[in-house]
This record gives structure tokens, sequence and C-alpha cells, in this order.
């Protein structure tokens, strides 16, 4: 085993752009196929940008959670693309996790994965990697997304700037739990919860056109299906899940789901603010409906990609008190870059080294199917069980001091 030389593995990348690199193709999200809605915010962003204001923030609105910041942001860079079609990148700073992204590795790998630096010859310094990105980008067309921010000091040094010699055309949205921006560095949009006629777009599949109204009666379930969207507080995360259990065989009815995320709230209330535990009913109902196999898969599978906020969520509500440890082993890897040896997607039947962002990169990849993935995470979670004392070690272990010694015994 030995460790990656192009820093941490967070989960980032660039979008295909006119480098043509193929790795780019993998890193950055696809668009988002649940997408529904936000005309008016996608608007939005659009025409600061034109304006002139090069730093947009997403932000919950107050006292709301999980509005969907993180797929907005993702669905307008492939609205935008065309505009800004040098490059797209994007990086996921887990900021509300217990290794937080730093901006050096994050631009390691940028320099490295997009824009073909090789990793030996890359300065160590902060300053000077910034200054080196900043080259890379000088006079290009660039747009990025800098997701799950926890303060405007961690990503100070991803921040394009443009020269007058050679202007950059760049544009930067920012995902963040809490408004980051002043006035001076950008502008901040808050997310709100989806319309209703959205969200019962979201719950029973249908078109916003064809959902029920509120007055249409009780029949068919339409005033539970209102009150569960009123339950979920109309976050697009909560109302797919949710959505799924009302569509799946057998269904569960309008009626039983409202009244079980009904009882579930009273659970919650005694320990949360109102909006939080009308919330999480909604993602306990969910989760706990699931089967036990898809349902630790999706837990687990968040943490490699995706909001690490709901992750850690959905295995609180699982009561799966494992997966926390899993989650922060899975983290130390990220962090640390170690390889793990999991099947070949190219040839499954022998196994390859790949780094938790090729992990992550591979879950994207639409040519990877269902039963590749579930084998990637299956691996994935044996590997990180059989080594747990060694990556337990590895937690205690400062930032500074050498893990050599510790990954040949592992090989070994």
């Amino acid at each position: 085993m030995s460790n990656k030389a192009q820093g941490e593995g967070h989960t980032l990348g660039c979008l295909a752009s006119t480098s043509g690199s193929s790795q780019s193709i993998l890193a950055f999200p696809d668009p988002i196929s649940h997408f529904i809605g936000r005309d008016r915010e996608l608007q939005a962003i659009e025409r600061l940008f034109k304006q002139g204001i090069n730093v947009v923030e997403l932000t919950d609105s107050p006292g709301k959670i999980g509005m969907g910041k993180s797929a907005l942001a993702i669905q307008a860079v492939h609205a935008l693309k065309s505009h800004y079609s040098d490059c797209q990148l994007y990086a996921n700073l887990h900021g509300q996790d217990t290794f937080p992204a730093h901006a050096r590795d994050v631009l390691q790998e940028w320099l490295v994965l997009q824009f073909g630096i090789d990793p030996r010859v890359l300065p160590q310094d902060t300053s000077e990697l910034q200054a080196l990105y900043q080259q890379q980008i000088e006079g290009q067309r660039v747009i990025i997304v800098l997701d799950n921010v926890a303060s405007l000091k961690q990503i100070q040094p991803l921040v394009a700037h443009s020269s007058s010699q050679s202007p950059t055309a760049y544009a930067i949205l920012i995902t963040s739990r809490s408004p980051i921006l002043t006035a001076e560095h950008g502008k901040t949009l808050f997310v709100d919860r989806l319309a209703t006629n959205l969200g019962m777009s979201l719950l029973t599949g249908k078109p916003a056109s064809q959902t029920p109204s509120q007055a249409e009666g009780s029949e068919d379930g339409s005033k539970s299906l209102h009150q569960i969207i009123k339950l979920a507080d109309g976050s697009p995360f909560a109302l797919q899940l949710l959505g799924h259990l009302l569509r799946q065989v057998p269904p569960t009815s309008p009626d039983t789901l409202m009244l079980e995320i009904e009882k579930g709230k009273r659970k919650y209330q005694a320990s949360y603010p109102e909006q939080l535990s009308q919330f999480m009913a909604c993602l306990n109902v969910a989760y706990q409906s699931l089967e036990v196999e898809d349902r630790d898969l999706l837990s687990r599978l968040s943490v490699l990609h995706g909001s690490q906020f709901n992750a850690g969520l959905a295995a609180h509500l699982c009561g799966q008190n494992n997966t926390s440890i899993v989650t922060l082993r899975l983290e130390t890897l990220h962090k640390k870059g170690w390889l793990v040896p999991m099947p070949n997607l190219a040839n499954p039947g022998e196994l390859k080294e790949y780094t938790m962002p090729e992990v992550a990169r591979a879950f994207l990849w639409k040519k990877v199917t269902a039963k590749a993935r579930r084998t990637l995470v299956t691996w994935a979670l044996n590997w990180t069980d059989d080594h747990h004392n060694e990556i337990d070690r590895l937690m205690l272990k400062s930032d500074t001091e050498p893990i050599a010694d510790l990954l040949k015994s592992i090989a070994s």
C-alpha cells in the first residue's frame, strides 16, 4: 500500500471541457435526474453573473433545512456551462464534517486531475499552489462550485481572480449551511421550500399540472399528501424519499405515511427544534421503510459522495451505531488518500487499487451498473473492517507524522 502523492482524497474535479480529459468527465456530478422547479433561482443566479457579480452563495432560508442547495448549484452549472466552456470545477469542502477539506489539498487535486501537473513537482505551500492554479485558469472562462463550505477563510485560496493583462471570466457558486459572504465578497441567495405543487410532483411522480389540490377531498389521500408536504417543510430531499414509499410495491398509503411522520415528530420534538424535528421524522419514516440492505447502502454511499450531513443523519435515524465508526474510517481513508483493493471496473475478475475519490467518481459514472456500485461499497466496507485497528490508530496520528511504516504493515 502507498499513500497518494497528489493530496487528500476529496470528491472534486472538472467537468468535460476543451481539454478533453476523460477523467474530468467522471469527476463532476451529472445533472440531477430528479431536479424539479427552481426556475426563479436558476434565473437569479444567471442574472447575477451577467451583472458582473462573480461569487454567489446558496444557503437555506432561516429555519429551513434540506432545501437542495447542492442540487441547485450543480444544476446551475450544467445550465450555464456554455458561458464558461473552458472549465467547470467542483469541490466538496465537507464544511460540517469531522475532517473539513483544506484548500491546499483541493488545489493539489485540481492541478493534477484537471490541468495535468505532475504531482511530483507540486509545491507544498498553499500560496505557491494558489499562484500555479491562477496561472492555469488565466484568460479562461471558468465556473466553480464550492459545496458545503464552512467559512470564507476555508475557500479564500480557491477563489479565482482576474488580471488586467489576461482577464479571466469566472463565476463561483458556494453552498453553505448559513451565510458566510459579506456584500463586498458577493451575493447570498436563500433557498426556500419547494412550492406545494412541485412538492406534490415529487411525492406522486406526476407532472405538477396533474397533481391533486387540497380541496379535492381525502378519498385519494390528497389531504394527507398536502399534510406530508407541510411536515416535510417542502424539502426536496425528504419528499423524494417519501415519494418512493408512496410508489413502491406494495405502496404505503398517504394516510398511513402522514400518521407515521406525525408520530415520529412527537418523538423528536423533545430534543430538537420544530423544523428539525419534522424533517427528522420524515427521514426516519423513509429510511426505516427501506429494505435494510438498501438503507445501509444508501447511508454509506452518501459518505463517499453527497451530503455528509444527510449521511450522518441517516445513520442516526437507522440506529446503526457502527455506521458512524465506518463513516469516520472512510473519511480517514478519504483524507489520507489510501488505496483500497476492489474489483476492477473494466475487468471485474481482477482487483485494482482505488482511491476514495476514484470510488466516488465511479459511482457517478453512468456506465457502472448498480450491481458494480454495490460490489464496490461491499469491498470498501469489508476492507475498512479488516483493517479497522490500523485505521483507528491512524485517526489518532498527527498529520505530520510519517505513515509509511503503518502502510507497509497493512500491505504485508
